[in-house]
């Protein structure tokens, strides 16, 4: 070989050069790769947290209602068992009602003849009928009325602005007369003897007797 022959240089990458570029693509790529997955991790992360403390609060928000619902339970149990002894208590006084009425009914059959035929003896002797006892009544319930209109005026219930200042007795309506048929009290008959009516009758006679003298 001559001293003056150019020796041609070798320009192509070795196979070291390009297995280092490949590793050096790879680690680029796979960098990118860990990155993106390393935000999507911390992404994921505020997530999972933000539910888990949303749970939280349900959680809470769960024993709270869950609490309330037992005092309402409880509440209801309450009304319910209130609501079956009113109804109990409804069908008693309407089983008493019942029965006072059919006594009063039968009262009622019996105070008539009796009275009719005390009234007869009274008459006999010169006295005056009884009273009747539908007259009481109405009496009784007129006073009754009165009464409870006096406890709603000095209670504030009724206004009594338009009022007259001198107290007037209520007049007796015939439904209140009908309601008053319809009293429960048992009424006593007066079942007089008629020894005592002719005992009264000369009673009577005989103070009569001492006006005229």
């Amino acid at each position: 070989m001559s001293s003056g022959a150019v020796v041609p240089i070798d320009e192509s990458p070795n196979d070291e050069q390009v297995h280092r570029l490949e590793d050096l693509q790879q680690i680029r790529t796979e960098t990118h790769r860990l990155n993106r997955n390393k935000t999507q991790i911390l992404a994921a992360t505020q997530r999972v947290e933000k539910h888990d403390a949303l749970m939280t609060e349900l959680n809470s928000e769960q024993r709270k209602l869950l609490a309330e619902k037992l005092a309402l339970v409880d509440k209801l149990k309450t009304v319910q068992k209130d609501m079956d002894e009113i109804r109990i208590a409804q069908r008693r006084l309407r089983e008493m009602n019942a029965h006072q009425q059919a006594e009063l009914r039968k009262l009622r059959e019996d105070y008539q003849p009796l009275k009719d035929r005390v009234d007869a003896l009274r008459q006999k002797h010169g006295l005056a009928k009884l009273p009747n006892v539908q007259d009481e009544i109405e009496n009784e319930t007129a006073r009754y009325l009165q009464e409870r209109r006096e406890r709603w005026r000095d209670s504030g219930l009724i206004d009594t602005t338009n009022e007259s200042t001198t107290a007037t007795r209520p007049s007796i309506s015939p439904s209140i007369s009908a309601q008053s048929s319809a009293v429960t009290t048992p009424l006593q008959s007066p079942r007089l003897k008629n020894s005592d009516v002719v005992t009264s009758a000369a009673g009577d006679k005989s103070i009569r007797k001492k006006k005229k003298k």
